[in-house]
């Protein structure tokens, strides 16, 4: 069902999105695309984790934390 809406939604915004230019600075924001991956990795490793480890765990019972 989702389709046929995403290609009817798309089909009548294509007419009023314009293309867009950038003038001036155009350097990449390398600090800040490091600290948007470095973020999501770690959500999705605490998430990942959680199974294992539980919401509240303490270093015995963790894997990842064992010395």
């Amino acid at each position: 069902m989702s389709v046929p809406i995403a290609v009817v939604a798309s089909a009548a915004g294509l007419p009023l999105i314009r293309e867009s230019r950038v003038r001036g600075n155009t350097r990449y924001n390398l600090p800040g695309a490091f600290l948007v991956v470095a973020g999501l990795a770690s959500l999705v490793f605490g998430f990942a984790q959680a199974a294992f480890c539980s919401w509240c765990f303490t270093s015995r019972s963790c894997p990842v934390i064992r010395r």
